[in-house]
């Protein structure tokens, strides 16, 4: 029998279609052991003179004809996986193969319909899910994208799978980011952190990374320092965070061009006993020098090319926040008035957040101590400036003015 297992029979065997051992067996009609042991040693001469390939799948060696460039993995792992799905549509690590291979070549649609093959055989795989909402993601297809994110982010065991958990829940934080849903991304994130101890320090950094951003999308530039400062405590020369910060930079810049006031001067309200905080634009400004305290200016002019890549954002961030600095301490009218703004505008956005009346009543005392100790020439600059503001809120925001506005009309006679 060994006499009839040639190169050429065993080619034209595989010539057209994936084998694995066994199969090859049975259409060869080998019986003796011995001559399976040989038509084993034929199939490694074979391989090694190039003429045939093979593919292990599922605890399986497959042989076919090298039909194929050796190069060629793509249409090499395509057309074996095509067959292996032709051959059994309930192989699930066939489909799944094969959609990672689709994606890999930019193939979305053909991607998706094997992971939805996937779902179909097991809906409760999480990672396959987040394959999906990829492929979704790829194409631009948004709401189907959210929908396969948040299917695979109730579905992740995080004890057990922590990175694909930390890699579904960015994904899901990030779209939500590209449709402006900030309040959905930031509670993904902030979620996330619950996990910090189990995190890598890049993929924390990379998190915080992504809480500034939200901040700065709604305008809420205050909120930006804690996460920045956490970024940068723990690694200090990421490329992620150097990005961040040179984006921060852009916006600010941005905003205080537009309403000529730092965004970085704006006040906050406490939400618990109600009065106005007292950091100002200098102290945020002193927060984000605190980081390059131990920078020495020698190490920013070294020869070393890539030191200064790396610090160069970050450098130029602290030199417009130093010149805004000088600026603002030449005038003090010019504090008192952006102080004033801050104070104004923090003050009547609370009344839109839907404040009970005891709480309406806390902020008019705050209010009431915090006109006292303002200088008659102070008390007209504030009256005017807050009827100037209420002004566009009144144009800006109808529905609300119509609620609320009768009530912040009748506090200006506190101002004067």
């Amino acid at each position: 029998m060994i006499t009839d297992i040639w190169s050429e029979k065993i080619l034209s065997v595989l010539s057209n279609r994936w084998l694995n051992f066994s199969e090859i067996v049975d259409v060869m009609g080998i019986k003796a052991l011995s001559d399976r042991k040989y038509l084993n040693v034929r199939l490694k001469e074979l391989y090694q003179q190039d003429q045939i390939e093979y593919m292990y799948h599922n605890r399986d060696i497959y042989w076919k004809i090298n039909k194929f460039a050796v190069s060629d993995e793509w249409n090499l792992s395509l057309d074996f996986y095509s067959e292996m799905v032709d051959k059994d549509t309930n192989d699930i690590n066939a489909w799944s193969e094969l959609g990672l291979y689709y994606h890999e070549f930019q193939q979305y649609n053909e991607a998706i319909h094997c992971f939805e093959a996937v779902i179909n055989l097991d809906p409760f795989d999480a990672i396959t899910w987040m394959l999906l909402g990829n492929n979704y993601s790829d194409l631009k297809q948004i709401e189907s994208s959210i929908k396969c994110y948040e299917n695979a982010f109730d579905l992740i065991d995080y004890e057990l799978e922590m990175e694909t958990f930390f890699t579904i829940s960015i994904s899901l934080a990030g779209i939500y980011l590209e449709q402006d849903d900030y309040n959905k991304s930031l509670k993904i994130l902030n979620s996330l952190l619950d996990f910090e101890e189990d995190l890598k320090p890049s993929e924390l950094v990379f998190a915080y990374n992504l809480i500034a951003i939200n901040y700065v999308k709604k305008q809420e530039f205050v909120k930006v320092i804690e996460p920045m400062e956490k970024a940068l405590a723990i690694l200090p020369d990421n490329k992620k965070t150097e990005e961040t910060l040179k984006y921060i930079e852009i916006h600010a810049f941005n905003y205080q061009k537009k309403y000529g006031v730092s965004p970085f001067s704006i006040r906050e309200l406490n939400s618990e006993d109600y009065i106005i905080l007292t950091d100002t634009t200098l102290e945020i400004i002193d927060k984000l020098e605190s980081h390059y305290d131990n920078e020495s200016e020698s190490s920013f002019n070294s020869n070393d090319n890539q030191n200064i890549i790396k610090k160069e954002i970050s450098v130029q961030m602290l030199r417009e926040f130093k010149e805004f600095r000088k600026s603002f301490e030449k005038s003090s009218e010019k504090r008192d008035l952006l102080l004033i703004k801050s104070y104004i505008d923090n003050f009547i956005q609370f009344f839109f957040e839907k404040p009970t009346k005891k709480q309406i009543a806390k902020v008019k005392v705050s209010l009431e101590n915090v006109i006292k100790g303002f200088p008659d020439d102070m008390r007209n600059l504030v009256s005017e400036e807050y009827s100037r503001t209420l002004e566009q809120y009144k144009f800006l925001m109808p529905k609300k003015w119509k609620k609320y506005g009768k009530a912040l009309i009748n506090l200006i006679p506190l101002l004067r």
